[in-house]
Order: C-alpha cells, then sequence, then structure tokens
C-alpha cells in the first residue's frame, strides 16, 4: 500500500499546483507551443507536435490535452478527383511522456475528431478580404456548411455532409537526449515514431507512417529559440480514395520570451510538406503557417498555451484560421 499511496498523493498533489495561481518556482523559457499540420488532408497523417529538445527527467511523467480548432476551406477538382472541405474541426488529442531512463522518453497520443458547420465563415472572408488572400470559391459558396468530399470520377472515396465525429491515428514516439542543455545554453534530441490506422476515413490515413526527425534549442536568459525538422513515410494510399501518398515533412521554427515567472510568448512559423499527390494542386502543395501564442504557468506543475494563426500566406491549402489550446502537467 505504501507505492499506491505514494503514487496517489503525487498525483492529488500535481493536479493542485495544476489549478492553485501561483507563480512558478523558477524562471525558465517556456516549450513552444505544439504546433502541427491541422488541415483536414494533412492531419490525417503522423504528424508530430513541435516541443523542446529536453527530455525529461527519469521517472517523470507528463500529461498534456490539447484543443486544434480550425475552420477549413478548399474546393477544386480534375479529372480524377473532386475535393469539396468546408467545415470547422474541433481536435481533441490527449497525450502522455514518460522518461523511462536518462535522455530516453516514451510518448503517446490519440486524437478525437468533430467536424460540423461552425459560425467563423463571415469574419474569415473579411480578414482575407483585408489581406486581398481569398480562398478561390468561399464566397460563392453558403456560409456555416458542413462537408468533407474527396470523390473519384468512378465514386471511389468519401463523401460526408453534415456534424462528424471519430478517432484519428494513435501514434507513439521515442525520444532520446543527444546534448543536454549544456553551457552554451544549447539542447539537441532526437525521434522516431510510429502511426497506427485507428481512425475512420475522414480522420485517419488508412495508413502506417514513420516518422523521424531533430529538435534543436538554445536558451539565453529569458529567450529560447527552437528548431523541429522531421521526415514522414507513409506505407499505403489514403484509404476510400486511393490516393498516392508519398515522402513528406515539415520544418518548424519558434522563439519564446519569458515576459515574468508566470507568462512567456511566442512567435512560430512552420511548413509542412502534403503526404499526398494529386493533380489537384490544392491539396498536394506545401503549406505554410505563423503562430503566436503565450504560455502561462499556474503553479509549478502545469501550464497552458494559447496560440492563433491566420493562413494568410496559403489561403488556398491547409486549414484557414485555427485555435490552439494546450494544457500540460508533470507528475
Amino acid at each position: 500500500m505504501g507505492p499506491a499511496r505514494d503514487i496517489v498523493l503525487r498525483s492529488v498533489l500535481a493536479a493542485a499546483a495544476f489549478v492553485a495561481a501561483g507563480p512558478a518556482s523558477a524562471v525558465e523559457v517556456a516549450a513552444p507551443l505544439p504546433w502541427q499540420e491541422p488541415g483536414a488532408v494533412g492531419r490525417m497523417f503522423l504528424q508530430l507536435p513541435f516541443e523542446e529538445p529536453e527530455v525529461l527527467p527519469p521517472g517523470r511523467v507528463a500529461v498534456g490535452l490539447q484543443l486544434l480548432y480550425t475552420n477549413d476551406f478548399i474546393g477544386d477538382a480534375s479529372s480524377t478527383l473532386a475535393v469539396t472541405i468546408d467545415f470547422e474541426s474541433a481536435a481533441l488529442t490527449p497525450s502522455v511522456r514518460y522518461a523511462i531512463a536518462r535522455g530516453v522518453e516514451l510518448q503517446a497520443a490519440l486524437p478525437v475528431y468533430v467536424n460540423y458547420g461552425g459560425f467563423l465563415d463571415g469574419w474569415i472572408e473579411n480578414v482575407e478580404a483585408f489581406f486581398q488572400a481569398t480562398s478561390p470559391g468561399r464566397l460563392s459558396t453558403p456560409r456555416n456548411l458542413s462537408v468533407f468530399r474527396l470523390v473519384r470520377p468512378d465514386g471511389a472515396g468519401f463523401d460526408v455532409q453534415g456534424t462528424q465525429a471519430g478517432l484519428g491515428d494513435a501514434w507513439a514516439a521515442v525520444k532520446a537526449a543527444v546534448l543536454d542543455a549544456d553551457a552554451a545554453g544549447l539542447a539537441l534530441s532526437l525521434r522516431g515514431a510510429m502511426k497506427f490506422p485507428t481512425g475512420a476515413p475522414g480522420f485517419g490515413s488508412g495508413t502506417v507512417d514513420f516518422g523521424f526527425g531533430g529538435l534543436l534549442g538554445w536558451t539565453g536568459g529569458p529567450v529560447g529559440l527552437r528548431l523541429q525538422v522531421d521526415g514522414y513515410l507513409p506505407t499505403g494510399s489514403l484509404q476510400s480514395v486511393g490516393l498516392g501518398t508519398r515522402v513528406y515533412g515539415a520544418a518548424q521554427l519558434g522563439a519564446a520570451f519569458q515576459v515574468s515567472e508566470v507568462v512567456a510568448l511566442h512567435a512560430q512559423t512552420s511548413a509542412h510538406l502534403s503526404p499526398v499527390w494529386s493533380d489537384v494542386k490544392f491539396i498536394s502543395y506545401w503549406t505554410f503557417y505563423v503562430l503566436l501564442g503565450a504560455t502561462f504557468r499556474v503553479g509549478p506543475a502545469g501550464a497552458i498555451q494559447v496560440g492563433v494563426t491566420e493562413n494568410i500566406f496559403t489561403p488556398t491549402r491547409g486549414a484557414d484560421f485555427t485555435v490552439l489550446v494546450n494544457g500540460r502537467v508533470s507528475l
């Protein structure tokens, strides 16, 4: 009963720290916002979240719960594929990280999705008009519609209208430290991952995907810089559609500035190569995002992160508008 009682006590204390308002015990640069490709097609494949290169201390567990809320609009067609993506989506992803030894941690996550009509179309139309970056077809399409359609001329594919909910594809990873933060403030780690086909059509790709990447960080006083580069290999075509896949990847760069013991500000940018290849360019080209946000520390063991992006650089691809909210706590 002794060890079990200790575990329960540690969990209760960690949960109390998470909800208690109070400054962190030490000033340190916050981890980057855990950004991933949020677009309707890219998210069905393995997309590892942006994170710090530092590995958890041995025996430590970190639990997270992330919400990505997006507005997606893509309308295009070719002789081989008709594409209509018009919905808002909430992706809720619980995750866990556990350090099994010094410099080595295991990770796992399983997203849950809800697609529905939403309410942001009018607001996004105004913002895109201001930047002269309106997605083709958006103004001629009814607002707050929910359609997800990837259909070939022979009828193969999927065509869903109205609210849809389901599990996405689960993934697991191993992260290993190559260089702990040294006197120069540098840290480097490597991560390998595997995705499993647990999701339904529209939420999962139906493929087993493999990923490998490097995470580099530098910390100097209240300023931190993070770089993550990942490459991925899907092992088959997109389920139900037979859409061809290819080796793809992502590169993310972020800066964080600790303005107080409880608040850090973030500016991040990312580029993502599409995992699918089609003559419909709007789902085959790369996407580019700029994300702004903040981390709010909640006691010494927890944090809440928020971020927002409006896709003004690649408005015909990926997600138009996305809000990220992530809570994490260490046990």
